[in-house]
């Protein structure tokens, strides 16, 4: 029997990785304190894949969603969920 795995998955030696679906895009613009969400289009995801990294990819959609990645952090995530707080207490949107 052979192990089967879904993308993924990888096998590099006898570690098993995950590998995180990169659906949602945060960028935290540091010179304005301005945080985008951005939910990768089923399009983008294959694209951003002809890319040696991630971050090569991101430079072609910035004008698209209007950031900048030189004044910018950003990190990707498969699941999304936002709390916000006040005052040590969750409160809503």
């Amino acid at each position: 029997m052979s192990l089967q795995f879904s993308s993924l998955w990888s096998l590099e030696g006898d570690t098993l990785l995950y590998y995180m679906e990169p659906k949602y895009v945060l960028i935290l613009d540091n010179s304005t304190g301005t945080l985008s969400i951005i939910e990768l289009t089923d399009e983008e995801l294959r694209e951003s894949e002809s890319y040696e990294d991630f971050e090569s990819f991101l430079t072609t959609i910035e004008n698209k969603y209007g950031f900048r990645l030189t004044y910018s952090s950003w990190m990707t995530t498969e699941k999304l969920d936002i709390y916000r707080y006040k005052d040590g207490k969750e409160v809503e949107d």
